[in-house]
């Protein structure tokens, strides 16, 4: 049995894009008026509170709403990547020229991917979230698995391999460290975790 733990980090091995990470940060403008005239006027970062991370996460991955994932409609799956990819910042869930899917496996004993389900977002200084239990993937032929993504969208389309509706969006990919050799009856489980 094989276990996989993917996490987004500040920079991605061999053949992926770096990553400058995920930090929402922005600006505050500030300008003092006395009299009808500005007296001061200033510019300043602003952090992002670990509250406000979580927030970000939990609405985007827990909402119940058909606008975001784990809604009434809307879900998100993992799936795996053929051998020989090439991973994109540009790459969308439509049009990812560098790679293919691999979909000689069984979730569940179903052929479509896994759901992601991830708990409540945690943690203070780095906030994270993750699914608590894996994503495992029974494999029903051999081949070569050369990494792993996330997509979230209509779960009746978003849930069967090799889908490519418009609409849908391709969250993230990921190469593992070297090419993965399977076999039928081989188990991959995977654990997603998201860190800010």
């Amino acid at each position: 049995m094989l276990e996989i733990k993917s996490e987004i980090k500040s920079q991605m091995t061999r053949n992926r894009v770096e990553v400058q990470g995920f930090n929402p940060n922005g600006k505050f403008h500030a300008e003092l008026w006395r009299d009808g005239r500005c007296i001061h006027r200033e510019e300043f970062a602003n952090g992002i509170t670990d509250e406000g991370k979580k927030k970000i996460f939990d609405l985007y991955f827990q909402y119940s709403d058909v606008d975001v994932p784990n809604g009434s409609t809307e879900k998100m799956y993992v799936g795996l990547i053929n051998t020989g990819s090439t991973l994109a910042a540009a790459d969308t869930y439509v049009t990812h020229a560098g790679w293919t899917e691999f979909t000689s496996y069984t979730v569940s004993a179903a052929a479509k991917r896994g759901e992601w389900i991830a708990g409540a977002a945690t943690g203070a200084g780095t906030v994270s979230i993750t699914n608590a239990s894996p994503v495992t993937f029974d494999f029903t032929g051999s081949g070569t698995v050369d990494g792993i993504f996330v997509v979230s969208g209509t779960t009746t389309e978003i849930e069967v391999q090799s889908d490519v509706t418009a609409g849908n969006k391709l969250w993230s990919t990921g190469d593992l460290a070297a090419p993965l050799a399977v076999v039928s009856a081989d188990q991959l489980k995977i654990t997603y975790t998201v860190n800010a």
